[in-house]
């Protein structure tokens, strides 16, 4: 049977089971932060004539809005992609690369994987992350 490009790339293309997204409080409190910024600036604006704290609110405004529909962490079928910050490049972690897991507190806990010949970590940034969604991704990484 002959097999056509199409068929190959059906076949090879990689299937998503789950992705993460920051937590709706974590985005919340980026958004409360951006608006006092804002009104901090506006007041030193209008009281002493300097707006530093407007372009710091505009700026935590732009990350919040950045924020709110992202997907840091895509797990797929034989490996996932890592992207934290909207600027951070990406990283592809396979699951046979990863090594342990380290849990140093409930706020701090580490993925540890081999980048080619290097061991590198991954801290997981567990203050973006909802409970619920944080331990199905350490149940879905420690299997």
């Amino acid at each position: 049977m002959i097999k056509f490009p199409l068929e190959s790339l059906r076949e090879n293309y990689i299937h998503m089971n789950k992705t993460f997204k920051p937590s709706q409080k974590f985005v919340n409190q980026q958004f409360l932060f951006a608006a006092i910024l804002l009104g901090l600036g506006v007041f030193a604006l209008a009281s002493v004539g300097k707006p530093h704290g407007i372009g710091m609110g505009i700026l935590f405004l732009v990350l919040a809005f950045s924020h709110k529909n992202r997907e840091m962490i895509k797990m797929m079928d034989n490996n996932m992609e890592v992207k934290l910050a909207p600027l951070a490049s990406t990283q592809y972690i396979k699951y046979s690369d990863i090594d342990k897991v380290e849990r140093v507190n409930e706020k701090k806990i580490f993925v540890h994987y081999k980048a080619g010949d290097k061991t590198k970590k991954l801290r997981v940034p567990v203050h973006m992350m909802e409970p619920k969604d944080l331990t199905d991704f350490l149940s879905a990484i420690e299997k």
